[in-house]
């Protein structure tokens, strides 16, 4: 997902701004896009944190009411060795839907900000070097 929406926003900022180098180009372009990624994938991420706290070491998982939660959810899915994998998913799904119920979307999108902004920096880097070193290698052996 993170390819196509940088290839896209590549594009376009290089059509709008003409006089912007690629690498800068690139860079912004994924940095942006690894920023919406990680908006996109932290409602996912916070559920199976969520749900793997009772596997933390002791004391390492504080007791607030999600992690008492996950340690309900690990109980009554304690056979999931037999379990399908339709089960599993309801687990994850009845599990979702009580952590939306018990804390709102707002329990969803914690740890957003610092997680969105790790990843647009990171990728923006990666993009960024990327193109540099590309085009570099590029005009000195090519």
């Amino acid at each position: 997902m993170i390819f196509d929406r940088y290839d896209w926003l590549r594009t376009w900022l290089l059509l709008l701004y003409p006089t912007m180098s690629v690498p800068v180009a690139a860079g912004l372009a994924g940095g942006v896009a690894g920023g919406v990624c990680g908006l996109l994938i932290n409602p996912i991420d916070v559920v199976k944190s969520r749900m793997m706290c009772p596997s933390c070491v002791s004391g390492a998982c504080d007791t607030s009411e999600a992690c008492n939660l996950g340690e309900a959810y690990a109980i009554e899915q304690a056979p999931a060795a037999e379990a399908s994998a339709t089960t599993a998913k309801k687990g994850m799904l009845a599990f979702t839907d009580d952590l939306l119920a018990q804390d709102g979307m707002a329990g969803l999108m914690r740890g957003v900000v610092p997680g969105m902004v790790r990843v647009a920096i990171f990728d923006g880097l990666v993009f960024f070097f990327n193109e540099s070193l590309r085009a570099a290698i590029l005009q000195h052996h090519w």
